[in-house]
């Protein structure tokens, strides 16, 4: 075989696996977002200070009082999860079909 095809290939090859571990990591992420989003009253109620304001600072963006009252916004992750359970519509599957498939949380347990 020629030189430059194999190299080629490895090129290929080592790209495929890099593109396998960034699914794996951007999974992974999706899946504790979910479950952050599914416990957050149980997981917050268990921490210690520290670990609390961690979790508020990762579901929440600019927690501040005005009057008393806290004001805040969600984290853009958690404002499309808030926004899919007001209208029930169901998120897009992020394949070619564009479906309004609901998508399975089975894949993270």
């Amino acid at each position: 075989m020629d030189k430059e095809f194999i190299s080629e290939r490895e090129d290929i090859e080592t790209q495929i696996k890099r593109h396998g571990k960034a699914d794996d990591v951007y999974k992974n992420f999706g899946c504790l977002v979910l479950d952050v989003a599914e416990r957050a009253g149980q997981i917050y109620g268990v921490r210690n200070p520290e670990e609390k304001q961690y979790l508020a600072n990762f579901v929440f963006s600019n927690l501040s009082l005005l009057e008393k009252k806290l004001q805040f916004r969600f984290n853009l992750i958690f404002d499309a999860i808030k926004k899919y359970q007001k209208d029930k519509n169901g998120l897009r599957d992020m394949d070619s079909n564009h479906d309004r498939q609901i998508q399975s949380l089975s894949s993270c347990r």
